[in-house]
């Protein structure tokens, strides 16, 4: 066979779409046997730069068994004699540094030659064949072979790496994006929405479908829309960042929001993005951005719903592809031939008009003179008056150039997402406990990064509040072990100025080692002070009676229910105590409602004055309250109950002019009495309430209790 043949057919398994080391051992496999060497040997760094190598070796069968492929550490010493030598060869091994020399001296061969192979115009490896025979000639024929495989093994191994950095970053991004969970929305400067995170669609309670036709304004409920209007057109003007109106799902159910708003670019066009913090409840993480590939230089087509005839496909598609305009139109990818994997489109085709939407899919598409390009392919249903069509959009991976610029936006688009919504983020190697902050994190806690460099996991450890970090440790635990998808705390830490504030932190491991120990995780925090504040208040005012403040009737009960258990485990007796003020419709009739109101005020005021700090006074309803008396059975707070009637009895109360005296009655029961023959709420209750009746029944202005 001759050299350029052998060289062609090389050339062509380098394109086949086999795994890349079965590319190599079956380009190896071809040159060695035809070159007749005695061994060859390549030595690739691994594309993180940690210090380990891929290393593949091929051993002709007639050699003796004793030839055996070297460690990496006694030949890494080649790469340095490489960068000032195009190639090495020697039949000589005196001629080697002293190391290589001692090397090759004890293994049974006369010669080797060594090629470069490089990454990037960087030496990331090589490649070396030996012999033991000892008429081997290394003539200019066999030089031009053996350089150039080495270069077609260098264009091997760096697309190889390429791609597998692209994966990477892709899986990087996906993981930041999907831990952000406030709601992001992004719309043109017509105001049309044209991209929405899948938090939008969960909290909104729209498709995406709906979304994508709708415009900024029409999130907000009808009567705000004007008021929208005018915030929008200030917003495009750069006049505003913020946009202080609720939102409204599809159901109507209103959610108060802070919006936060910047200009940017969205394919190559100004766009505004908008994120939007619930502050009634924080919910999932936000999902990835839809689009990702949209209007980007790569094979654009545009399909009927549902005949998939091609109406339009861009540059790009007809000059990858060879066809004419003419040639595609009005053709489906079946006509065409297009789909390498027939099976493969019929599944795309079938999820897109399922779900609506693909995403970065890998397949082969076959050019009009056959050669094949292997693809990322994306796919969503669009509508345009009235009617559906295909979008898709092919990104070829093969193109090394593309694929850096595509990593670089993704990059960015990232970064702006991440500043936009004032995310503090983490990057944390597990194994050397280092960990790489942002400078939002570090002003999270009052700081600036440089304040807190070096940092590591104790730099963590240094802020959290010791009680939250078991917590996180136990949960950090469960994600290790893939029992969460995600590891997600609210948690405290300490500010620079003291305070304790509070951070929701999440993060997912991104990398693993063979074994399934964690090896990267990446994370973000959040300041959610301000949410748990807000929680604190909607909590305390759901408690509260809003005319006394005090402790409202659902709240008692569900104390009453705890305290009933707690007695029927440690028989400790309480007593229940419900007063009624009396003749109270003859006060709002003849002095007014709001007279009324006082008079219940002035009543809260003695009552909260005296009793016990740790014992519970609600408003039952309308004028009737009742008191949970602890440790304390019926006749000793019948005592109690009975000076707070005589100092009511004894006051006067004046309101506008007016002056206003009352009394009350009171019923009481405690846990062990006798007329209670199953404790429970309702039981309780009912022995006071009837009571109350009992001493009303009596001409009022008294108290019962048997």
């Amino acid at each position: 066979m001759k050299s350029l043949e052998l060289l062609s057919e090389i050339a062509l398994l380098a394109t086949n779409l086999n795994d890349i080391y079965f590319q190599v051992d079956s380009i190896l496999n071809l040159l060695c046997i035809h070159t007749q060497m005695s061994g060859a040997y390549i030595y690739i760094d691994n594309p993180d730069d940690t210090p380990s190598y891929t290393h593949i070796s091929w051993n002709s069968p007639n050699i003796d068994s004793k030839i055996r492929p070297l460690s990496y550490s006694d030949i890494c010493s080649i790469k340095e004699l490489l960068h000032t030598n195009i190639h090495i060869i020697s039949d000589n091994f005196q001629n080697l540094p002293k190391n290589l020399y001692k090397t090759f001296q004890y293994r049974d061969i006369t010669s080797i030659i060594i090629y470069p192979l490089h990454s990037n115009q960087e030496i990331n490896g090589f490649i070396f064949f030996e012999e033991s025979k000892t008429n081997q000639k290394w003539d200019q024929d066999k030089l031009f072979l053996l350089s150039s495989t080495s270069k077609i093994f260098s264009n091997i191994f760096s697309k190889h790496n390429i791609q597998k950095k692209l994966e990477e970053q892709n899986l990087n991004f996906e993981n930041y994006y999907n831990t952000i969970e406030d709601m992001v929305i992004i719309g043109n400067s017509e105001g049309n929405i044209i991209s929405v995170n899948s938090a939008v669609i969960k909290k909104l309670e729209y498709s995406i479908e709906e979304l994508l036709q709708m415009k900024i304004i029409e999130l907000h409920p009808v009567h705000k829309r004007e008021e929208a209007v005018k915030i929008l057109q200030a917003m495009f003007e750069k006049q505003l960042d913020y946009c202080p109106l609720e939102v409204q799902s599809k159901k109507g159910r209103i959610i108060p929001v802070e919006t936060r708003v910047w200009m940017g670019k969205w394919n190559n066009k100004d766009c505004i993005f908008g994120l939007s913090k619930d502050l009634s409840r924080e919910q999932e993480a936000l999902q990835k951005f839809t689009k990702l590939f949209e209007n980007n230089p790569a094979l654009m087509a545009v399909s009927n719903v549902p005949d998939e005839k091609f109406l339009d496909v861009n540059k790009s598609f007809i000059e990858k592809l060879g066809y004419s305009k003419d040639e595609i139109i009005g053709e489906t990818s079946t006509n065409l031939g297009l789909f390498v994997q027939s099976e493969k489109r019929q599944k795309l085709a079938d999820e897109l008009a399922k779900f609506g939407s693909i995403y970065n899919q890998e397949i082969q598409v076959k050019c009009k003179d056959n050669q094949i390009l292997e693809g990322l392919f994306s796919g969503e249903i669009i509508e345009s008056q009235g009617k559906k069509y295909f979008l898709t959009v092919m990104v070829d991976i093969t193109h090394q150039k593309y694929l850096q610029n595509l990593s670089n936006k993704q990059k960015m688009r990232l970064l702006s997402i991440i500043e936009g919504a004032r995310l503090g983020t983490w990057e944390w190697n597990i194994k050397t406990g280092e960990v790489t902050f942002n400078e939002r994190w570090a002003k999270i806690i009052g700081y600036t990064l440089q304040e807190l460099k070096p940092t590591t996991i104790d730099t963590w450890y240094k802020f959290v509040h010791p009680e939250d970090l078991k917590i996180s440790r136990t949960t950090l635990e469960k994600h290790f072990q893939g029992l969460s998808e995600y590891y997600d705390l609210e948690c405290r830490m300490k500010h620079k100025n003291g305070n304790w504030i509070w951070i929701h932190d999440r993060g997912k491991v991104i990398e693993w080692d063979e074994n399934g120990n964690p090896l990267m995780m990446y994370g973000i925090h959040s300041d959610i002070t301000q949410k748990k504040e807000m929680e604190n208040i909607i909590k305390e005012s759901s408690i509260r009676d809003p005319l006394t403040n005090i402790y409202n009737r659902r709240h008692i009960y569900e104390r009453l229910e705890k305290e009933i258990e707690k007695f029927k485990r440690d028989k400790i007796p309480f007593s229940i105590s419900i007063l009624d003020i009396d003749f109270f419709k003859y006060i709002n009739d003849t002095y007014g409602h709001l007279a009324g109101d006082y008079i219940l005020k002035q009543f809260t005021t003695i009552l909260s004055e005296n009793i016990r700090v740790y014992d519970l006074l609600g408003r039952y309803g309308g004028e009737e309250f009742i008191i949970i008396t602890f440790n304390s059975l019926k006749k000793d707070t019948a005592g109690r109950i009975e000076g707070i009637l005589k100092k009511v009895r004894s006051s006067i109360f004046s309101y506008n002019g007016n002056n206003i005296k009352f009394t009350f009655s009171c019923g009481i029961c405690d846990t062990i009495d006798p007329d209670i023959q199953h404790i429970s709420i309702e039981s309780l209750i009912d022995l006071s309430d009837r009571r109350l009746y009992m001493a009303k029944n009596k001409g009022r202005n008294q108290i019962v209790f048997y």
